[in-house]
């Protein structure tokens, strides 16, 4: 995976003025969690923190942080938006160590042309995402799951899904993934189909009771 770069400082100024006069300034307040025994309170440039958004290839990139020039190994855990503004207000940072294994998620990207859609089927997310566990650098920026022999009606579960080398899934091995389903008007069709056999069937089903009464 690719690594991104950030500036941070340490953050001196606590309480909710402070915090406004630091947004005031162009600068986003946040919190370094992870390895270190307490919080860090930092703070970012809020235009690089933006560049920095537009080119992660994903939310869970790595990132390295440089805290007043000492390199830190983070990735992205929150981020916390105005309520009423389309402004970013709050990030969270969860620091890790690159020789130990770490328990995150990773979006789900469907390739290939399944048979069942060029049928008509539609593919259905049922995950968006897979939760995974591996070293920092190993962190891919999407699992890939081929769905190109998926006919209608067929699925895709965790258990079928090749993980990436050195990435272990840890979602249920059943947990259908993706599927191909039939069309709503087709499905419609079906259960329309179903009720007007049972309702020939019926009348018939009637007369044989009747004639059982009769004798």
């Amino acid at each position: 995976m690719s690594e991104q770069a950030l500036k941070a400082q340490v953050r001196e100024e606590i309480g909710g003025s402070a915090v406004k006069r630091l947004r005031k300034a162009g600068m986003i307040p946040c919190v370094m969690y992870g390895m270190e025994s307490e919080s860090v309170s930092l703070k970012i440039n809020k235009l690089d923190f933006i560049h920095l958004l537009h080119s992660l290839t994903s939310e869970h990139a790595l990132i390295k942080l440089d805290v007043n020039n000492k390199k830190k190994d983070v990735i992205l855990k929150s981020i916390d938006y105005h309520p009423f503004k389309n402004e970013i207000s709050h990030v969270d940072f969860h620091q890790v160590s690159m020789d130990k294994p770490i328990e995150t998620t990773v979006p789900v990207e469907e390739v290939g042309n399944s048979k069942g859609i060029a049928a008509g089927g539609v593919v259905e997310h049922v995950m968006r995402e897979l939760s995974i566990e591996c070293l920092p650098k190993d962190i891919p920026s999407v699992i890939e799951v081929d769905i190109t022999e998926l006919e209608i009606g067929d699925s895709v579960h965790v258990a079928d899904i090749v993980a990436p080398k050195g990435v272990k899934l840890l979602d249920d091995p059943e947990q259908v993934v993706i599927s191909v389903a039939a069309p709503r008007i087709m499905a419609l069709e079906e259960v329309s189909e179903g009720a007007e056999l049972g309702a020939v069937a019926e009348p018939e089903l009637i007369r044989k009771r009747e004639k059982e009464v009769e004798e």
